[in-house]
């Protein structure tokens, strides 16, 4: 598949005068970062994400995010897929955050990987909003299993991921981005984890604009940026 560059750039323009919108319509000043989503494109889309000035990427599958990390040490990866146990000796230590998490077999197992490598590992949980297909801690266990995660001292939480279900409409999908940042909130107001949490991993390419204004601090665009994903 090729890539135009200034098809993309033109995208990348527009999507940051959409942000900057956004930012302006609830009077925010810090912008989010843009999570590059490259799941299923080929490795020479990575001297356009150059060019752009994009730093941070995203993947989905480990075995993929491998082979694109091999000799490249200029962006800040983020695993948003759902890890597995088994996986994560692959990716601790050399990923920026780990998005996806919600068990805690999967916290230890990190926590273990990152020890041995000497280590803090950066995560996210990925909270359930009611869809049973979709993995993700549930809602009202979640004071439990952040306050579990202290225990842990190779792994720090950061914030919260929301993969709210998609919609045609945009605006639908605010219901679930006020309610991962209201839980978020309360973590930080009832002092459950040892330190603020900061993150709010949400917004998409169909959604990222609401996004912006409900808070998102990170936001995960592949087809925005790229176009339909090769199948």
């Amino acid at each position: 598949m090729g890539y135009d560059f200034q098809e993309i750039q033109v995208r990348f323009i527009k999507i940051k005068e959409n942000i900057e919108n956004a930012m302006k319509k609830v009077g925010r000043t810090t912008p989010p970062t843009i999570i590059a989503v490259t799941k299923t494109h080929g490795p020479e889309l990575f001297e356009i994400i150059k060019r752009l000035g994009i730093r941070d990427v995203g993947e989905n599958y480990v075995q993929e995010m491998i082979k694109k990390m091999e000799g490249d040490e200029n962006f800040r990866w983020h695993f948003i897929g759902n890890l597995q146990r088994n996986k994560a000796k692959y990716i601790v230590g050399k990923v920026e955050i780990i998005h996806g998490v919600d068990s805690i077999k999967v916290v230890e197992e990190i926590d273990k990987r990152a020890k041995a490598k000497c280590v803090i590992q950066n995560i996210m949980l990925q909270i359930n909003q009611g869809e049973e297909t979709k993995g993700g801690i549930k809602k009202e266990e979640l004071p439990y299993f952040v306050e579990e995660i202290n225990r842990y001292t190779s792994v720090n939480l950061v914030g919260l991921m929301a993969l709210p279900p998609y919609f045609d409409e945009p605006e639908k999908s605010r219901p679930y981005f006020i309610e991962i940042r209201e839980l978020l909130n309360y973590i930080n107001d009832k002092g459950l984890y040892k330190k603020p949490l900061t993150e709010l991993s949400m917004g998409m390419s169909s959604d990222y604009m609401v996004a912006v204004e409900e808070g998102a601090t990170y936001l995960r665009i592949g087809t925005a940026l790229f176009g339909i994903r090769k199948k």
